[in-house]
């Protein structure tokens, strides 16, 4: 009778504990999908794992189309993504790093992405994580703040020249 009431206590922790962990997994999946940051996982050989709905947004692919793909397939310059690799793979890491992908139409899309190895409890490598934004509405504003700015410099130079040209007439 003990031994059968303590499996029954291990039982019913082993099953609290289980869910537990399915909430707490259940939490993280709703926080990457939810996420409005482009978030992509790939295996220990680059093939695409996870591809949340940022990505899909930014990308411009279903996650359907990309799983189980090389993760090469959304860098623009291959050349580049080899580059990156090597660094990520001597480093563990790349931080704040912008480059272009490519939109399921090829259209570039500038980023800025974090690439970090992920590794099991034994410190083997088992993927990477892809964590990036779109550039693409920062740049713009960029560029309309320097046209503003532009605009402003040519203003004040013409009002420096018409009052120049008007001191001599005077």
């Amino acid at each position: 009778e003990g031994l059968a009431a303590m499996f029954n206590d291990m039982a019913e922790h082993l099953q609290q504990r289980t869910g537990e962990l399915l909430a707490a997994r259940d939490d993280l999946n709703n926080i990457i999908e939810q996420s409005a940051a482009l978030i992509i996982t790939t295996n220990s050989a680059g093939e695409i794992r996870e591809f949340n709905r940022g990505a899909e947004q930014i990308l411009g692919y279903e996650r359907h189309d990309v799983v189980g793909k090389s993760l090469d397939l959304i860098w623009d310059d291959q050349d580049e993504f080899r580059q990156v690799m090597i660094q990520v793979t001597g480093k563990g890491s790349r931080v704040n790093y912008e480059t272009l992908f490519a939109r399921r139409d090829g259209a570039p899309v500038p980023v800025s992405c974090s690439l970090t190895q992920l590794t099991d409890r034994t410190g083997a490598v088992t993927g990477l994580v892809v964590v990036g934004e779109d550039l693409t509405e920062r740049r713009q504003l960029m560029e309309a703040r320097l046209s503003a700015e532009r605009l402003t410099a040519l203003h004040r130079l013409s009002l420096v020249l018409t009052h120049d040209l008007r001191s001599p007439l005077v």
